[in-house]
């Protein structure tokens, strides 16, 4: 059985009552624990598995969990709850969302242990001496991206799209759509990690290459491999990370290390355009979290975001 199995999962919880949704949760959570061997991993697969529930309508109804409260007799307190509200007239619909939420999550120790753990990734980010890579060509990432948005592979042309947007794999090739803003802005709507806000959320990021050219590249995929739009994410990494690797090392001169990789391409995007576009007008980590997505509230996931510095002569 795959470690993420959603469409199962996500049957099960339709057949069952929102009692049964409990135990269907337990069994999963169990599952989870058994076959993943790492905190990441499995905070991972949770996130994956809560994907489409709605929190807001559920948000005052989840039960608080302490924080030595064991798996089991956190979920009997879900159980109460659930009993409670539907004696108060909830929607099973709403009931079996909030058991989703509620359980499919991280124990109470291994959450905090991660919080930890990302706290101190991101002081290790701050830390100047700690080793970004440096982009040593800024005019030659643009134009090895300019380049690919004509390529004779579909791939290729996510990767061009990626490195002039920011925008990951996943997005490019399944989920985005985008909409001439200005000259080099657009309107993109299809984030495919919204951090519990809506997934149809739009808002205007900056490109490293004309927007309307961009748009055209983005109609070409559509055209050739429309099929994209079906895949989940599992699926289309299973389908086409490998070779994404591969093709992506067309970028590898321009960094120092003399490697590069698909997700290394966001990151680096992040860098130039706020150098290029913001001329760091902005506070780096505010700006980081604007473009790419993660909101004026959530500055410590941008700051992950921050791997890159300008080493190239002609931009110090």
């Amino acid at each position: 059985m795959a470690l993420v199995d959603k469409l199962r999962f996500d049957a099960d919880i339709r057949k069952a009552t929102p009692l049964e949704a409990v135990d269907v949760c337990l069994r999963e959570v169990d599952r989870i624990y058994r076959e993943s061997e790492t905190v990441g991993g499995r905070k991972w697969v949770f996130s994956q598995l809560r994907r489409g529930r709605d929190p807001q309508a559920t948000k005052s109804l989840i039960p608080p969990r302490g924080t030595d409260v064991s798996r089991e007799r956190y979920a009997q307190d879900v159980a109460t709850s659930v009993v409670r509200l539907a004696g108060q007239g909830t929607t099973p619909e709403v009931l079996k969302d909030m058991v989703v939420l509620a359980l499919v999550r991280l124990d109470s120790q291994d959450a905090q242990s991660y919080r930890v753990e990302s706290r101190d990734a991101v002081v290790r980010d701050l830390d100047p001496t700690r080793g970004r890579r440096g982009i040593v060509s800024v005019d030659g990432f643009v134009d090895i991206a300019t380049g690919l948005l004509d390529g004779r592979s579909y791939l290729d042309r996510v990767l061009g799209v990626c490195a002039l947007t920011g925008r990951r794999t996943f997005e490019v090739a399944c989920t985005a759509t985008f909409a001439v803003e200005g000259r080099n802005s657009l309107v993109f709507t299809g984030q495919a990690k919204t951090r519990g806000r809506e997934g149809s959320e739009s808002y205007v990021i900056p490109t490293l290459a004309p927007a309307a050219k961009i748009v055209a590249t983005m109609a070409t995929i559509r055209e050739d491999k429309p099929d994209l739009v079906d895949l989940t994410s599992e699926g289309f990494h299973a389908r086409c990370a490998k070779d994404l690797h591969k093709r992506a090392q067309v970028f590898a001169p321009v960094f120092t290390d003399g490697t590069a990789k698909p997700k290394d391409l966001r990151p680096a995007w992040a860098e130039i355009v706020w150098l290029l576009i913001d001329e760091r007008r902005t506070g780096k980590a505010l700006y980081l979290s604007r473009i790419l997505g993660h909101g004026d509230q959530d500055l410590l996931t941008a700051q992950s975001y921050d791997d890159f510095t300008i080493q190239d002569p002609d931009y110090l």
